[in-house]
């Protein structure tokens, strides 16, 4: 079972963010269709007790969700959603994932 994070105190927990910005550095040997796409959104997620990034994107072809592992700072696996015209993935929200 997965889930997302959760913030009793929005407002508070934006005051709390650091202004600096933290640069993480992930292996990848996946081959990601990045060609005509972006990197659109990413969700901060716990499963099996480790912290996992999902970071939806867009291609020319297609969308999809790259899973990176925190821990081990490498993609993990690539998750397609959807081909043409169905290609833009956009932003995401976790919530009670089990995969």
């Amino acid at each position: 079972m997965c889930f997302g994070q959760q913030v009793e105190n929005v407002p508070r927990a934006f005051e709390a963010l650091a202004s600096d910005p933290e640069i993480i550095f992930i292996a990848n040997s996946i081959d990601v269709p990045t060609d005509g796409g972006h990197l659109q959104g990413v969700q901060v997620v716990e499963q099996g007790g480790q912290e996992k990034l999902l970071v939806s994107g867009s291609s020319r072809t297609q969308a999809y969700i790259l899973q990176l592992d925190l821990a081990a700072a490498k993609a993990e696996r690539l998750i397609p959603l959807m081909k043409e015209p169905f290609r833009h993935a956009g932003g995401l929200q976790v919530s009670g994932i089990i995969w």
